[in-house]
């Protein structure tokens, strides 16, 4: 196949009648009404079609191993831009939607399969709420208290709907103690739970995940990106509270917890959502359902 460049006024048959014609160059200019210098080249020319057009080099911030990554993730979740470049951004700090973008077209990655799509019915696609990222984070040392505490924080994927609580320590029993929070604070039933290889994410709170019927799923080893979702909820979290503030004691800590998770499930407008809250996203889904599948779906009503 022959490509021509889209601003090309000669065609291969002009300029093989260019290049086989023995008519003066002025003559075969006023034929064709073409600039006697496109005449004068197609003569010369040995090769009559057109040389590459466009840059040369194709420089990118991210390397060659960096770029294969994002596609790689892009593959495996199958996330849009929006939430690929936010998953992803932690890691890579030079990452933005532009080139993000330009690496997915250069690895046909730019559109999701239709199967894809298919998959799941409605506006959610394949993943119905209820699929949730789960991680652990550190909280500054005070010196009102002898021992370190911590906090975990809860995702969906969806509704981005967030769940925000202090635990004692990293722990098993820590971990299954706010799984019973999990199953209090969201309105439909979880159904499944994405967290690291941490130990306060081991059997014992793999059993208790199967009590509550969730599906527990972590993350590979070496491959910490896939439970990306939690890990900038968790940066998001410090950023605006522990990074920005001082605190006399771990109860004003928890309180302004508290106070983030709620100005954060109600007051925040995501691009992801189309500019709604988690709430409200929460309450578009249960009104989109009929009365059967609220039923089977939710075990309390989000509507205030």
């Amino acid at each position: 196949m022959i490509t021509q460049h889209p601003r090309a006024k000669t065609n291969h048959y002009l300029r093989k009648l260019i290049k086989e014609s023995r008519e003066s160059v002025r003559s075969l200019a006023v034929r064709f009404h073409l600039n006697p210098k496109t005449v004068q080249k197609w003569k010369k020319r040995k090769d009559l079609r057109d040389k590459p057009f466009g840059a040369k080099t194709h420089h990118c911030v991210l390397s060659p191993l960096e770029q294969r990554i994002v596609a790689k993730v892009r593959n495996h979740l199958k996330q849009d831009l929006d939430d690929l470049v936010l998953t992803i951004k932690p890691y890579f700090p030079k990452l933005n939607h532009d080139n993000c973008y330009r690496i997915l077209v250069h690895h046909k990655l730019n559109r999701l399969p239709e199967a894809f799509w298919g998959k799941g019915k409605g506006k959610f696609g394949y993943y119905l709420p209820g699929f949730l990222h789960l991680d652990l984070g550190y909280l500054p040392r005070l010196k009102s208290c002898a021992h370190r505490r911590y906090f975990l924080a809860a995702i969906d994927r969806v509704t981005k709907l967030c769940l925000v609580g202090m635990v004692m320590g990293k722990t098993q029993v820590q971990a299954a103690a706010f799984l019973t929070r999990i199953m209090k604070f969201y309105p439909y039933r979880p159904h499944h739970l994405l967290t690291d290889n941490g130990t306060e994410f081991g059997r014992k709170f793999s059993s208790e995940c199967e009590r509550f019927g969730i599906k527990h799923r972590q993350t590979k080893i070496k491959h910490p990106w896939t439970n990306g979702q939690a890990e900038v909820t968790i940066k998001m979290i410090k950023k605006e509270t522990v990074k920005s503030f001082y605190y006399r004691n771990y109860r004003e800590l928890e309180r302004d917890l508290q106070r983030w998770q709620t100005e954060y499930n109600q007051g925040r407008k995501l691009k992801s959502l189309k500019s709604l809250t988690p709430n409200q996203k929460v309450v578009e889904y249960y009104q989109s359902l009929t009365e059967d599948k609220r039923k089977e779906r939710f075990v309390r009503s989000p509507v205030v």
